[in-house]
Parts: structure tokens; C-alpha cells; sequence
């Protein structure tokens, strides 16, 4: 008996998810984001979470290629939500604000409470 093929839908390429990758990418260098991690910083490469007072660091870790890098064990964490992605031009002037917010809106969370974080919301 013969299978059936499922023909699937060409999706529509818009440039929003390229816009928003490019977008978090450049917060990542922004002030803010450093002021924050500086603010959280125990000692060299340790950080203070800042829902459950733990310590957390970087860590060693290897790519695909076999690479070594360095990852810090936590996350800078809007305390207000972003929200979702804008799906349209007119959508990109408030995802920016929230984006590139204070940093009284900002707090240093390890992975755990981030995690628990992301998932509630």
C-alpha cells in the first residue's frame, strides 16, 4: 500500500526574524545590560542571582566544532515582560522600548529562577 505525502506549505519569508535575532544580539553590548552585570558581580566571573541570593559563574564548555568557550551561568531578565516578537513594522517602536529598557528594569537571575521565570509568564 502506498503512503500518502503530505505536501507542505511554502512559508512566506518576512524579515522580522532576522530583524529581532539582530536586535537581541545588539542588547547584548548595550550599557544597560553591563550595568546590570556589574551591579550583580560578587567577584571576578561571580555573580549574585537576585531572586534566590545565590553565586553562579561561568562555566567551561565545548562546541560543535570543538571550541572552548566561556557561558555565564545565569541571565540578564527584564523584570517586565517583552513581550511577543512584533510581526509588523508599526510593532517595532515598542518592542525596542522594552527592550532597551533602564536598568531598574533589569535583574541578574542563574538559570534555575530564570528558567522558573520564563516558563510562569
Amino acid at each position: 500500500m502506498a503512503r500518502l505525502q503530505k505536501t507542505k506549505k511554502p512559508k512566506i519569508w518576512t524579515p522580522h526574524r532576522y530583524l529581532v535575532a539582530a536586535i537581541r544580539k545588539t542588547w547584548r553590548w548595550s550599557p544597560e545590560r553591563r550595568e546590570a552585570l556589574k551591579k550583580a558581580q560578587v567577584k571576578p566571573n561571580h555573580w549574585a542571582c537576585a531572586k534566590c541570593a545565590g553565586i553562579f559563574t561561568r562555566a567551561e564548555l565545548t562546541t560543535k566544532r570543538g571550541r572552548k568557550r566561556m557561558r555565564m551561568q545565569g541571565a540578564v531578565d527584564h523584570i517586565v515582560p517583552i513581550g511577543k516578537q512584533p510581526r509588523k513594522f508599526s510593532e517595532y517602536p515598542a518592542y525596542l522600548k522594552k527592550t532597551f529598557c533602564g536598568v531598574e528594569n533589569l535583574q541578574v537571575l542563574c538559570t534555575s529562577c530564570h528558567q522558573g521565570k520564563t516558563n510562569n509568564e
